[in-house]
């Protein structure tokens, strides 16, 4: 299937590839969902560009999909990753805003990025 085509990308680092792969699947008229959405952020995430991973997160409203605790802790780790606590903390807060209920996985990046970034004291 598609998803697992593209989760197969994500699991390399291959953001633009699952991103053909969606373009593919969207072509052919078929929605995706969570799951779909969850591997690009993953892919874009491992790849390094959280930006993408963003633009992906929130997008998914605009297409139906509900960001899920696994669309949000993806970029909340990867945020804490490149050392950028700010920006985790940031999603963190979007996460509950949204009506995703935060998980210690959330919390515990959080606290591992300001640890990263030299402030564990916060």
């Amino acid at each position: 299937t598609y998803n697992s085509v593209i989760n197969a990308c994500a699991r390399c680092g291959e953001a633009g590839r699952a991103e053909h792969w969606l373009n593919r699947m969207l072509a052919r008229g078929i929605a995706p969902g969570v799951l779909t959405y969850n591997s690009l952020i993953n892919a874009c995430a491992k790849a390094g560009d959280i930006g993408k991973a963003e633009h992906w997160l929130t997008a998914m409203p605009a297409q139906g999909v509900q960001p899920d605790d696994v669309s949000y802790s993806t970029i909340i780790h990867a945020c804490g990753t490149r050392r950028d606590p700010r920006r985790a903390e940031q999603w963190l807060e979007k996460m509950s805003a949204g009506g995703v209920q935060p998980s210690a996985f959330c919390f515990n990046a959080v606290v591992q990025a300001w640890g990263r970034a030299g402030d564990a004291a916060r």
